[in-house]
């Protein structure tokens, strides 16, 4: 596999999404509200949340067993089963709790959940599949091509009035379709289930399964607990600042998802030292968007969500900052823990998922009572730092990768030099609109760039296409 190249494309079809996302979130969030808005992002976070115990983490055990080829069908079979059951068993709980988790969300939305939270588990296994048969780059197009689906399918249903509802029901489509195309780009074929390779999955399942809870608490705990706490519109504010955070990582999930099967195969041949190299190559790439980022959302955070969303959002200009920050040690504890896996480490990846777990709960419950966003955003990205020193302390056990502290100095540097050019601008121009704030913006990525490739070390490893 030519890591360079899948990188390369799983980044483009991501930037895609991501801006595309972005889009269509400013366009929904200016539709039909805050409030409307929260309800949708409400039930998302629910079929994420309801997908912890449907997964169980069978997606990481079922790519790393098809990506050194080990009965892939078979596998891919029975854990399709093995879904199957866990979905209906939930949805039984969805259906006897519908009254609870109508008001919770703030819509009878309980239908589509349980059809969305089927076609997402399944059409999830699918992508899985895909990046085990060392496919990354297809199963970035998949993935690119269910959100223009539901993207589109969403503008359609809230220019025609529908608002949550529609929203909801685009999601479904989104995931029907993701399903449709994974089925048909796959080579992994069915075959008929095997009771006798369940224990196994289960087994790794078992660690890995501690890293999807904390990914997807990351991702939902501090909206789910500000669902409690605090009207729709709050969460509406809240998850719009999450969706301007979450592209940053982009690169970052990019190299993670192409270095899995790689690092898979080098750990089955004990090519350790190979590892180290890769590890090392793929640190100034991951953090080269999020260091940047930082300075640009203390200066432009207010203008970000006010111009782009509407002055209804600009009350979480500071949560926006604390959660940018945030992806700083989310995007080193995501290769770490990537690498981990890859390495058929899960155990120590699930020490790390229970301290995120435990301290994700704790905190936010704390913060949010007392801070609410800043204090929703300010307790994960703590929990986060601190399962990725974990991570980082098992990760030296097995392999020693070089950390470019020079690159990542340079980083740095380059960023402070373009913060001062947007504070320049913003001083003297202004910002007033969505053409003024993308200006400055562009400007000030421009800069970035110009101050970050005019260093002889930065040409020479990464201009002549070797960033990995």
């Amino acid at each position: 596999m030519k890591i360079g190249r899948t990188t390369s494309i799983v980044f483009l079809t991501r930037t895609l999404s991501a801006v595309l996302s972005f889009i269509g979130v400013a366009f929904f969030a200016r539709e039909i509200g805050a409030a409307a808005l929260g309800i949708f992002f409400l039930f998302r976070a629910s079929v994420s949340f309801l997908g912890i115990p449907a997964d169980f983490g069978l997606r990481i055990a079922v790519e790393r067993r098809i990506s050194v080829n080990n009965r892939p069908a078979t596998v891919f079979s029975t854990s399709a089963l093995l879904k199957l059951a866990s979905v209906t068993v939930i949805s039984l709980f969805i259906v006897a709790f519908r009254g609870y988790l109508t008001q919770y969300i703030g819509a009878d939305l309980v239908i589509l959940l349980i059809l969305a939270l089927l076609f997402d588990q399944l059409s999830d296994l699918t992508l899985v599949v895909l990046r085990g048969e060392h496919r990354v780059a297809e199963s970035a197009v998949v993935g690119f091509i269910y959100r223009v689906t539901w993207i589109a399918a969403g503008t359609i249903a809230v220019t025609q009035g529908h608002g949550a509802t529609g929203l909801a029901s685009s999601l479904v489509l989104g995931y029907v379709v993701r399903l449709t195309l994974g089925l048909i780009i796959q080579d992994t074929g069915f075959a008929f289930p095997s009771l006798e390779i369940i224990p196994s999955l289960l087994r790794y399942a078992s660690y890995s399964s501690i890293s999807v809870v904390g990914g997807t608490i990351h991702n939902t705990m501090d909206l789910m607990i500000l669902g409690f706490f605090y009207a729709s519109s709050m969460v509406g504010i809240y998850e719009t600042a999450w969706q301007i955070g979450g592209p940053v990582l982009i690169l970052t999930k990019a190299i993670g998802s192409t270095i899995f099967p790689q690092i898979s195969s080098w750990d089955a041949s004990e090519s350790y030292e190979k590892i180290e190299d890769l590890i090392s190559k793929v640190i100034t790439p991951s953090l080269s968007v999020v260091i940047p980022a930082v300075f640009g959302t203390v200066l432009l955070s207010r203008e970000i969500l006010g111009v782009i969303y509407g002055p209804g959002f600009i009350a979480g200009w500071d949560a926006l900052i604390i959660i940018i920050a945030g992806q700083v040690p989310r995007t080193i504890r995501h290769i770490v823990g990537r690498t981990l896996f890859a390495m058929d480490k899960p155990r120590y990846v699930a020490i790390g998922g229970v301290v995120d777990i435990s301290l994700n709960l704790v905190l936010n419950l704390i913060f949010i009572y007392y801070f609410g966003l800043v204090g929703a955003a300010l307790g994960t990205m703590l929990s986060m730092s601190a399962g990725m020193i974990v991570r980082i302390y098992f990760l030296k056990q097995f392999v020693s990768p070089h950390v470019p502290y020079d690159e990542l100095a340079w980083c740095t540097i380059s960023s402070v030099i373009m913060a001062l050019v947007v504070y320049a601008l913003e001083t003297f121009v202004g910002i007033d609109s969505v053409v003024e704030l993308f200006f400055v913006i562009g400007v000030g990525v421009a800069v970035y760039f110009l101050a970050l490739f005019s260093s002889t070390t930065f040409q020479k490893r990464y201009i002549p296409n070797k960033v990995l």
